[in-house]
Formats: C-alpha cells, structure tokens, sequence
C-alpha cells in the first residue's frame, strides 16, 4: 500500500475498500443516513437522478462517485 501501512489488511474485498475509504476520509461526517445541509444521504445515490446548486443535473454514475471523492465541492447538491 502507497500509505505505507504495513498492518493494513492488504487482501480486502471492494467492498471492504469502499468501508476503509470512506472512514479514512470521514464521510460519515456529513453523510449520515438522512439528507441534511451537511451532506447527501449515500444510500441509493449511484444511479439516481442529482441536481445540483449551479441549476444543472445529472445522474450518480461511476464518475460522477469518482469526482465527488476527489473533489467533493466540484457539484453541489441542492
């Protein structure tokens, strides 16, 4: 692992990644079971329909995931 952790599980399921990423990065800091002005419930979101504060929308697809991990103020959602 680039991070250097040697005591880090190295044979994680995808799933077990996405749990690890999204810990390491704290999302659950604004993303909690319920939509509020922190953040987006993340339940159901891929494939859903978004629309965003700039008046535009689009659809929750890999991308879309992708961008929002890495740039998470890049669209914001209504």
């Amino acid at each position: 692992e680039s991070r250097g952790n040697r005591f880090k599980n190295q044979n994680m399921t995808v799933v077990e990644k996405g749990k690890d990423l999204f810990d390491t990065m704290r999302c659950g800091s604004c993303h909690g079971a319920k939509s509020d002005e922190r953040g987006p419930s993340l339940y159901s979101v891929y494939g859903s329909k978004r629309n965003f504060a700039d008046g535009t929308s689009g659809i929750a697809d890999a991308d879309y995931l992708r961008w929002s991990i890495i740039d998470p103020y890049r669209k914001i959602n209504k």
